[in-house]
């Protein structure tokens, strides 16, 4: 099986420790950036030497999932990556209606689900040296699905059935995580293929149980923010999800999106501290419970992102070939 990074296929037994859900380069729109410059990250030598401190924690590989509304640099993940040999992978999609709903206006689903198609086999940027895309980003409001939305999520599952390409998902403070499947799946897009972020936020685990359930991926990714002191409740989530023997379900990340969450860059906790301070926290507590805090930290980090960044199914053929993947 393969993922697809910024510098091309590879192996997902290659992606070692994953972040699923970061940013590094960003440009908002809107203003948002000149309101306040903490959401502007757009200085490559301070990102590359949080990504040392990430590799040198352990970390294998992150997903960027930055989308062209907020900004993406394609072209800067690839030099990012190669001056530090940490594999980064790209979003084709659109974010929530705040930030895209301007781009959207009147886009079908046809021409917005061939868009995405052409970023993942063709890539993005200089036609000489095209980044092909390795995910698609999709996001939705608060309690609502606005209309552009809709379109973007028919338009993912379409083009994850075309290219074999995941799905991975934000969902405002955690609502709606079910109305996204059943929308993915409306198309034909299986709940395996998607995984859902920000369920940090869902205050119902029973929601979250059924996520998992469905088949799709459970990702806590608020987890070092300070302003939200989510660590103990997510240490217990998935805690608690692995003793139902759910934890082959769960990802963690940080979704970095700020300068001040940089430890390099301002002082925050950085991207050393989830393979850092909370896995420790994490395998106290799950030792604690009696269960097997190795095996379940692997699969958190490591088996799961594999499972989750895997292209799949009859699409993947395609994306094979599109690229002489042969395995």
């Amino acid at each position: 099986m393969f993922a697809l990074t910024v510098l091309g296929p590879i192996s997902t037994a290659d992606l070692g420790r994953v972040y699923p859900h970061e940013h590094l380069l960003t440009g908002p729109p809107h203003g948002l950036g000149e309101a306040d410059p903490d959401l502007v990250l757009d200085e490559p030598a301070e990102i590359r030497a949080e990504l040392e401190l990430f590799a040198q924690a352990g970390g294998g590989s992150i997903v960027e999932l930055t989308t062209p509304d907020y900004g993406r640099d394609a072209a800067g993940l690839v030099a990012l990556s190669r001056l530090t040999h940490v594999h980064l992978i790209a979003a084709t999609g659109f974010n929530k209606a705040l930030y895209s709903a301007d781009l959207l206006r009147d886009t079908k689903v046809e021409a917005l689900t061939d868009r995405f198609i052409g970023e993942i086999l063709d890539g993005v940027g200089d036609a000489e040296r095209p980044v092909r895309c390795g995910v698609i980003k999709v996001g939705t409001s608060l309690n609502e699905v606005k209309p552009t939305e809709e379109v973007v999520l028919r338009a993912a599952a379409r083009a994850h059935l075309a290219t074999g390409c995941p799905i991975t998902t934000h969902t405002e403070r955690g609502t709606l995580p079910e109305r996204q499947l059943d929308i993915f799946e409306q198309e034909g897009a299986p709940a395996s293929s998607v995984t859902i972020g920000h369920l940090d936020f869902c205050p119902d685990l029973d929601v979250v149980r059924r996520v998992a359930a469905r088949g799709a991926y459970v990702e806590f990714d608020q987890v070092p923010k300070p302003k939200y002191a989510m660590e103990s409740e997510v240490i217990r989530r998935i805690t608690v999800l692995s003793g139902e023997g759910l934890s082959d379900h769960l990802l963690v990340s940080g979704d970095f999106s700020r300068k001040s969450y940089f430890e390099h860059w301002a002082g925050g906790p950085g991207f050393g501290y989830l393979l850092g301070p909370f896995q420790e926290h994490l395998a106290d507590v799950l030792t604690e419970a009696g269960l097997d805090a190795e095996a379940i930290i692997r699969q958190v980090f490591v088996t799961n992102p594999r499972r989750a960044l895997a292209f799949r199914g009859p699409g993947a053929a395609r994306t094979a070939a599109a690229l002489g993947w042969v395995g």
